[in-house]
C-alpha cells in the first residue's frame, strides 16, 4: 500500500529524532576505513572454535568484506553512520519503551499469518546505543513478522518468549485501517508530517529483527552469509547483531541477542544501483498456500489461445486485508507495472523445451543475467540453505533491470544454513551433496523443478527434464569454476569465520536474557564440521 500525507487542523504534539551527544566520537570516515577501532586492551583475547578464550587476537573485519561500492548516480549514499552500524565491530543495542496495551496488541496481531491485523505498527519509542552514541526516536512502529515462526509471545503485556519484528522508522498512522483499533493519527503540523515521513535510520526506513530460532551455535550465520554474498555477488543485504529490550512502564524484559537485517526494498535498490537501474519491478519470492516459487508455470501464468498471461493467484501485490499472498510479491512500481519481465522469464523458461543449446542460450541471456544466476547459484550451493529457490522454490527476491528486463536473484533469509538443518535432508548433509545435484532437499528431495537449473547446472539422464532443458555445458564449467574459487577464497574459510564470530562476542558475549532466545555463543564447531565436508566434497567433484 502507498501511503499519501494528509494533514488535518488538530493539536499536535510533534515527535521525531534526538541525536545525544556521545561520550565518545565514531571514528573519522575515509576512502578505506569505515570499521569502529579497537584499544589495545580490546585486542588481548579472543575465541577458539570451542568460545573459549585464548591470547590470539581479535582482528577487525576487512573493508571489502563489510560493504560493497556505490554506483557514483546512486539516489542514496551511504553515510558513515550507515556503514558503522553495519560494521560487525560496531556494538549496537535497542532499548523499547512500550505500553503493556500496545505489546499485548503486537502480538494478538502478529500471532498468526493470516490475521489482516498482522501489518499494523504499534508505536512505540526507541533507544538506540551505537559505540556509545545514543539516539532516541519517538514513535517508532513495531509489528511482527514471519511465516512459521509466530506466536503470542506476551500475556497482559508482559513478554514471554522472543519474536521477529519489524522497525518502520517512518510510520505515521494516517491510514484509515488504523481507526478501529484506536490507532490512526492526527497530524495538524505539515512540515512535522513530512519530516515524519522522511524520517529514517542512517538512510534506513525500516529495519529487521529476527531472533535465533534457529538455535544457531555461533549466532552468526546470516551476517557471514550475507558478507560472503556482497563479496562475489551484485546484489546482498547488511545483517548484523545487537541486543534487545522492552520496556512495558513496569518491567523491563531483555529479550536477548538478535539478527538485524537489511530489507531488500525500494530503499536498497536506489542505494547499490544506479538511478537508471533502479527502477525495476522487484518480487519476494516465497513458497506459500500458491506453492513453490520456483519459476514454473504453476499458479504464476498461463497460456490462451495462443497467447500467455500472468496468473495473478500467484502474482500481484500482497494484500492482507484480503487474505492475498502472492507467491511472486511486487514490491515497487505497485501501481503500474505489468509484470511483462516476469511473464517473459517464465515463459522462454517453460516453453522453449527441447530446443538446442544455442537458440536456448540466446534466449536465457535476454532474461537472465546469466553470470549474476551462476555467482549465486555456486554461493548458495556453498552456504548450504536447504529452504532457498534451488532445495525449495522458496525465499529469495527477483529484481529485473529496467534497462535490459534481465532477471538478478538476491539472497533472502539464510539462518537454515552452514550446517543448520530442519530435518534430516539439510543441515550437515548439504556440505556432502553434489554441486550439480538434481533434487530438491528441502522438499523431500523431489526432482528439480526449475528449468534455469537444469539449463545451467544439472546434467542427470535419470529424469526426463535433462532433455526437456539441456544443459549449456559452458554454463555448467563457469558455475563449477565459481563454486572452485569462491570456496578456496579467503572469504570462505575458518579463519574469516572465526574472526566474526570474536567480533560479535567480544560485543555481546555479556548479555543475559529474559526469555529462552538462543542468545549464547557456543562456538564454532558446526560451522567448522560444514566447511571440512565442504571442501571435501568440492575437492570430490570438481578438478
Amino acid at each position: 500500500m502507498k501511503r499519501k500525507l494528509l494533514l488535518v487542523i488538530f493539536p499536535f504534539l510533534l515527535t521525531g529524532c534526538t541525536f545525544v551527544a556521545p561520550s565518545s566520537s565514531l571514528k573519522e570516515s575515509s576512502d578505506t576505513d569505515t570499521s569502529s577501532s579497537l584499544s589495545s586492551e580490546d585486542n588481548s583475547t579472543s575465541l577458539t572454535s570451542s568460545g573459549s578464550i585464548d591470547s590470539s587476537s581479535i582482528t577487525e573485519i576487512p573493508d571489502e568484506f563489510i560493504d560493497i561500492p556505490q554506483p557514483s548516480d546512486a539516489y542514496i549514499v551511504n553515510s558513515e553512520e550507515y556503514l558503522s552500524f553495519w560494521n560487525p565491530n560496531t556494538k549496537l543495542s535497542f532499548s523499547f519503551s512500550m505500553s503493556k496495551q500496545y505489546i499485548q496488541k503486537m502480538s494478538d496481531f502478529g500471532a498468526q499469518k493470516d490475521n489482516p491485523l498482522n501489518e499494523l505498527y504499534l508505536p512505540a519509542n526507541l533507544s538506540l546505543t551505537m559505540n556509545n552514541q545514543a539516539y532516541t526516536f519517538e514513535e517508532v512502529g513495531l509489528r511482527v513478522k514471519g511465516n512459521t515462526s509466530r506466536h503470542d509471545f506476551a500475556s497482559e503485556g508482559i513478554i514471554s518468549s522472543p519474536i521477529s519484528f519489524k522497525i518502520s522508522f517512518n510510520e505515521t498512522w494516517q491510514e484509515e485501517f488504523y481507526e478501529p483499533q484506536g490507532l490512526k493519527k492526527i497530524w495538524t503540523d505539515e512540515n512535522a508530517l513530512i519530516e515524519r515521513d522522511d524520517r529514517t535510520l542512517f538512510g534506513m526506513k525500516k529495519i529487521d529483527i529476527k531472533w535465533n530460532n534457529t538455535n544457531d551455535q555461533s549466532l552468526i550465520n546470516q551476517p557471514y552469509v550475507y558478507r560472503l554474498f556482497r563479496k562475489y555477488n551484485e546484489f546482498s543485504p547488511h545483517s548484523t547483531l545487537g541486543t534487545f529490550a522492552f520496556n512495558n512502564g513496569s518491567s523491563l524484559v531483555n529479550m536477548g541477542i538478535m539478527t538485524i537485517n537489511e530489507p531488500i526494498d525500494k530503499t536498497f535498490m536506489r542505494r547499490y544501483l544506479s538511478k537508471k537501474s533502479a527502477a525495476g519491478d522487484l518480487y519476494k519470492s516465497l513458497y506459500n498456500t500458491q506453492g513453490m516459487a520456483d519459476l514454473t508455470p504453476n499458479n504464476a501464468f498461463y497460456e490462451s489461445n495462443g497467447e500467455y498471461f500472468i496468473n495473478t493467484n500467484g502474482v500481484g501485490v500482497e494484500d492482507t486485508f484480503n487474505y492475498y499472498h502472492p507467491k511472486y510479491d511486487l514490491k515497487t512500481n505497485e501501481d503500474e507495472s505489468t509484470h511483462s519481465a516476469l511473464l517473459n522469464l517464465l515463459v522462454t523458461l517453460n516453453t522453449n523445451q527441447y530446443a538446442s543449446t544455442d537458440v536456448m542460450k540466446d534466449k536465457l541471456e535476454t532474461v537472465v543475467d546469466i553470470d549474476a544466476f551462476l555467482r549465486y547459484a555456486a554461493l548458495s550451493y556453498l552456504t548450504g540453505n536447504e529452504d532457498d529457490l534451488r532445495n525449495n522454490g522458496n525465499n529469495y527476491y527477483l529484481y529485473f533491470s529496467p534497462t535490459n528486463g534481465q532477471a538478478y536473484f538476491i539472497p533472502y533469509d539464510y539462518d537454515w544454513s552452514l550446517g543448520v538443518g530442519y530435518d534430516g535432508n539439510g543441515g550437515q548433509v548439504m556440505a556432502t551433496i553434489s554441486p550439480y545435484h538434481s533434487k530438491m532437499q528441502g522438499s523431500n528431495r523431489d526432482w528439480q523443478h526449475n528449468p534455469l537449473y537444469w539449463y545451467t547446472i544439472i546434467d542427470n539422464q535419470e529424469n526426463d527434464n535433462s532433455s526437456k532443458y539441456p544443459l549449456i555445458g559452458e554454463y555448467q564449467s563457469q558455475y563449477a569454476a565459481y563454486v572452485k574459487s569462491f570456496a578456496n577464497s579467503e572469504y570462505f574459510s575458518l579463519d574469516a569465520f572465526n574472526k566474526l564470530y570474536q567480533a560479535y562476542y567480544k560485543n555481546y558475549s555479556s548479555f543475559s536474557s529474559d526469555v529462552e532466545s538462543h542468545s549464547i555463543f557456543n562456538g564454532v564447531a558446526t560451522f567448522t564440521n560444514y566447511h571440512d565436508s565442504m571442501m571435501t566434497t568440492i575437492d570430490n567433484y570438481i578438478d
